[in-house]
């Protein structure tokens, strides 16, 4: 991914931040893509597809996800006056580099399934559990799951590093004003 180094990021806890708080992934292996849910599992991203992707095919294969953060348009408005102010586009992103391989054990499959939703209904407080029975068993076989290893991160904050002090103030209320207060708080957050 281009970036140029004030963007870069290698904060570990703010690139895990992106990963997990934006499951769904652009998933790149062998020059197809796919958009998926993946869940960090420890020391590797797990998920899953439909057995009818031939992605998985290539598998085991080298890839990369991508995950992406909040994002929005900035106004030169809301800069300081001056003859080269123009529009940019702040956004965070975070890119994953690994190696996939089909997880094949029907109980590895249920507890990549199993993590999946664990991780997205306690977000919902549903109390809604998967239930392994023989219409999940049968409903199973429809889908590969996999399991990327040998992660590595790349992050990049492009977040108005460049301006400071009320420029800086006036994009964040700008974009909370336009209802994105999501991109507004990593502003906050990473402001230096």
């Amino acid at each position: 991914m281009y970036s140029p180094k004030h963007y870069d990021t290698d904060d570990h806890a703010l690139i895990l931040k992106v990963v997990n708080e934006n499951q769904f992934a652009t998933f790149i292996c062998d020059g197809e893509v796919s958009h998926l849910p993946l869940i960090l599992d420890g020391e590797r991203l797990i998920g899953h597809m439909a057995r009818a992707n031939p992605q998985w095919r290539s598998f085991p294969a080298d890839t990369l996800s991508i995950f992406q953060g909040p994002h929005g348009y900035i106004s030169p408005a809301w800069y300081n006056e001056a003859s080269d102010n123009v529009p940019t586009w702040n956004y965070v992103a975070v890119h994953v580099k690994g190696h996939a391989s089909v997880i094949e054990s029907a109980d590895e499959v249920f507890s990549t399934m199993e993590k999946l939703v664990v991780a997205n209904e306690a977000k919902y407080q549903t109390g809604w559990r998967l239930q392994r029975n023989l219409d999940l068993e049968k409903l199973a076989r429809a889908v590969v799951a996999f399991e990327i290893t040998d992660l590595k991160f790349q992050g990049k904050l492009k977040l108005s590093q460049k301006i400071e002090g009320d420029e800086h103030a006036r994009v964040v209320e700008g974009l909370e004003q336009l209802g994105n207060a999501e991109l507004a708080e990593w502003m906050r957050l990473t402001k230096r």
